[in-house]
């Protein structure tokens, strides 16, 4: 394993957490929920990818599919979304660090050992449940009358529910899409398949002309 490699998760949660960036983007509710929460996921999945082999071998056995750490990825991404937790992280140091901690060790690292082992129809369930989410919760922000986290203005508010509506038509849009189209290798694999049945219908048709004319 390259050394940028088993550096990566270690350097992005440090430059999250020991730097100005952190101040910088709680002070925001969209930074706060769509920039740190999803990077301090991200830099717990790098950590699990420098880890030593038996630490993958054994959470294969524990989780072969990759269920288990999913949920439990989840719960935690879930708990530190909602707005009252977001409102104790910026507002407590204990929650603050608490959230980083939780995010790093009970959702990163889980999905950086056992994601890749998800089955395809459960990775398809999640995107479209995740996309229900955004879809969810960008109007729930948008509507509410007062503010649903008191560290954060009700015009950010309003920008993020706007932002979450958007990001849920465009992972929409990539489903139907997905869809339509079908996945890339097997439309090319399927594209070939039909050059191969037409060339050999073609063959098979000029041998019964040859033999017609012979006779």
């Amino acid at each position: 394993m390259r050394p940028s490699t088993v550096w990566a998760g270690p350097a992005l949660m440090a430059l999250l957490v020991l730097t100005p960036l952190r101040p910088w983007l709680e002070a925001s509710l969209i930074g706060h929920m769509l920039v740190q929460i999803p990077l301090l996921v991200l830099a717990g999945a790098l950590i699990a990818r420098s880890l030593p082999e038996a630490w993958r071998i054994r959470a294969a056995r524990l989780d072969a599919y990759g269920v288990l750490g999913l949920l439990l990825a989840l719960f935690v991404v879930v708990y530190w979304l909602l707005p009252r937790n977001l409102d104790a992280a910026v507002l407590e140091a204990g929650a603050g660090w608490m959230k980083i901690v939780t995010l790093v060790l009970l959702a990163g690292i889980p999905l950086g050992l056992t994601a890749h082992r998800l089955p395809l129809l459960v990775r398809g369930v999640l995107w479209v449940k995740g996309t229900a989410m955004f879809f969810v919760m960008g109007w729930l922000y948008r509507e509410a009358p007062d503010r649903l986290c008191n560290a954060y203005l009700l015009g950010e508010q309003l920008m993020l529910g706007n932002i979450m509506l958007g990001l849920g038509a465009i992972s929409l849009i990539a489903i139907l899409a997905l869809l339509l189209l079908g996945p890339p290798e097997r439309h090319r694999r399927v594209a070939a398949e039909g050059v191969g049945q037409r060339r050999e219908v073609a063959i098979s048709f000029a041998a019964a002309t040859s033999a017609r004319n012979r006779r």
